[in-house]
């Protein structure tokens, strides 16, 4: 995989791992203003194992929260 996902305003960085809990992003063009502590949205390619961390998702369009759905996971068998 070249890369875990896009981080959205900020095209020099690249988010070169990622996991349930950590992503390590690097800066690859240049120099950024992000510092620790920043919020950054992300896009991930791959986040299967993230909704079972939670009881609800948050809906986003754009800039704005357009609502939220529980994550149901009565239905899965082991």
């Amino acid at each position: 995989m070249e890369d875990y996902g896009q981080i959205l305003g900020h095209p020099e960085l690249k988010l070169v791992s990622l996991s349930e809990e950590v992503g390590k992003v690097a800066v690859e063009k240049g120099v950024s203003a992000v510092k620790v502590g920043d919020k950054l949205r992300i896009i991930p390619n791959h986040a299967c194992p993230v909704s079972n961390l939670v009881d609800e998702l948050n809906l986003v369009r754009g800039e704005k929260m357009i609502g939220t759905m529980p994550v149901n996971m009565k239905h899965i068998s082991y």
